[in-house]
């Protein structure tokens, strides 16, 4: 985790830091996907909420809940797809 990212997560609740370091651990994992459903099912987690899961966990900044779990979702395909790709050339990364 980047410094950036690391300060990002400063002043989170700690039901708020709990996400984030659950969507972290489980990133390019299946489990991603229950997390994030776990997000919207969660009637305490507002607006304001999903989008600071989605800036710590990204570094990006969302404008609504729905975009914040749209960069959480981006964010899990991106390192699939990423892991595919290494795998798909032994462990080389094209440059």
């Amino acid at each position: 985790m980047t410094h950036h990212l690391q300060h990002l997560r400063e002043g989170l609740t700690p039901k708020l830091l709990a996400y984030v370091e659950r969507l972290e651990a489980a990133i390019g994992d299946e489990r991603t996907w229950a997390i994030v459903e776990e997000i919207k099912r969660d009637k305490t987690i507002k607006r304001a909420e999903a989008i600071a899961i989605a800036r710590a966990l990204t570094g990006l900044r969302a404008r609504s809940k729905r975009e914040a779990i749209a960069l959480l979702s981006w964010r899990h395909r991106n390192v699939r797809t990423t892991n595919a790709r290494i795998l798909a050339t032994g462990h080389r990364l094209a440059g």
